[in-house]
């Protein structure tokens, strides 16, 4: 009777949450608007005739990232359907599904419950991210995040030729989305090898095929930083300096970003001590464990996802810090944070006793529950932005030398110009509606 119910739990969490996603993705898909955005205006800098949707191009750095995986998507849309930014919008979106399809496949393999995983997740898809939903070119962050995670599924399982290949290539796909991905891919290459050796010292055994693929996708990914680095080009002059962890704003910046575990939008020190808490706690519960690193693959696989986000992090606030906190609750990085949330989740399930997880895992639902109560209004977001794009096209039409507010911060001129000259959609419309 008791697995009749569990079943039944599951089987309706798994609709309820399907039922969300296509819902989120369909008002979504309502209100995309095909015109491009603030950093998508780029893509059109003039005086670049023959790189502009190339291979060149594409591997080229944007500000301090290579959004190679975001720049392909482009290309692609550009060849196929001259550009339209709505479906970059759409598709964008898709990625989200595969990246919470990973997430879900990682905790099942911890034994987490569907129903579980699914109450927690499905808090992702309210509106604190949109900033990543709307935008077509926050590909690149989902990207980081989707390969790091598809990764760890095959990484999780023994290691084989095929599987260190594609295993390798989808770390290298990460860290060519964004540069939290190369934090990632350096993350997931040292654990895997640390795992592995491991493993050959508890056997006495260093001839192991695993050991040597470890190994060579660890050294293959310390080659890849080195190739990703070359002209790199620094600190853009529009951000501060480094914040290095032992001055205090690190920290208070690092514990604004966890805060977003609730999904609250406003800077709140109360919020950032409870998430700061709750993750502490987890991480206790999992370094419990630790003697299951080498053995249990599914165990190393949440370490690592725990790591590898963890370092993201640290990284986003060595490079942001220096905005100060009330930056740290920008929407984009909601979409980073939250993927903690089960591991959170898994750590309170780890207490010596079944009532005391109970009660820990119900609190951490309520206060995700009471955090993201506000979070839902997709319809008016999504509107919105739609009405500001439209708003900032029809500025366009009468006014390009002029600054339009609602699409970038600088006058559009020369960049509309070198979108004529490639007949993309949406100047193709502008055109017409002036002639």
């Amino acid at each position: 009777m008791k697995e009749k119910i569990i079943k039944h739990l599951d089987s309706i969490a798994i609709a309820l949450f399907c039922a969300v996603f296509f819902t989120h993705w369909g008002i979504l898909s309502h209100f995309a608007y095909d015109l491009p955005f603030a950093d998508e205006w780029t893509y059109f800098i003039s005086g670049r005739p023959n790189t502009i949707f190339s291979f060149d191009w594409i591997l080229e750095f944007h500000n301090e990232h290579r959004t190679f995986f975001t720049r392909l998507l482009y290309t692609i849309n550009y060849h196929l359907f001259g550009m339209d930014f709505s479906y970059q919008v759409i598709f964008n979106f898709s990625l989200v599904g595969l990246i919470l399809l990973g997430v879900y496949k990682l905790f099942r393999g911890v034994a987490l419950s569907p129903f579980l995983i699914l109450i927690f997740l499905v808090f992702s898809l309210g509106d604190a991210a949109f900033n990543n939903y709307h935008w077509g070119i926050q590909s690149n962050l989902h990207g980081f995040i989707l390969f790091f995670v598809w990764a760890l599924v095959v990484f999780r399982q023994e290691l084989t030729g095929p599987r260190a290949l594609l295993g390798f290539a989808l770390l290298l796909m990460s860290m060519l989305s964004l540069s939290s991905g190369v934090v990632c891919a350096l993350t997931c290459a040292s654990m895997l090898l640390l795992r592995e050796i491991l493993v050959s010292w508890d056997h006495r055994n260093f001839k192991r095929k695993a050991f040597f693929y470890s190994l060579i996708i660890f050294i293959s990914i310390l080659l890849s930083i080195l190739l990703w680095l070359q002209n790199y080009p620094g600190i853009q002059s529009v951000n501060p300096s480094y914040t290095l962890p032992w001055h205090s704003r690190f920290w208070s910046y690092l514990s604004a970003l966890l805060s977003w575990l609730f999904g609250v939008k406003a800077r709140s020190d109360f919020w950032s001590t409870i998430a700061l808490f709750s993750f502490i706690v987890a991480c206790v519960q999992l370094l419990k464990r630790y003697k299951s690193f080498a053995e249990d693959k599914n165990f190393w696989a949440v370490t690592t996802w725990t790591l590898g986000i963890l370092a993201s992090l640290c990284a986003i606030t060595l490079g942001r810090g220096g905005f100060g906190t009330p930056q740290a609750k920008s929407s984009r990085y909601y979409e980073i944070v939250i993927m903690l949330l089960p591991v959170v989740v898994y750590g309170f399930t780890q207490f010596k006793t079944k009532k005391a997880s109970t009660y820990a895992i119900t609190g951490l639902w309520l206060l995700c529950f009471l955090g993201h109560l506000g979070n839902w209004n997709l319809v008016g977001i999504y509107r919105s932005i739609r009405d500001d794009l439209a708003s900032g096209e029809r500025c366009l039409k009468t006014n390009p030398q002029e600054i339009c507010p609602t699409i970038a911060s600088l006058p559009l001129e020369e960049w509309l110009n070198k979108a004529y000259e490639l007949n993309v959609n949406f100047a193709k419309r502008i055109k017409e509606n002036k002639e």
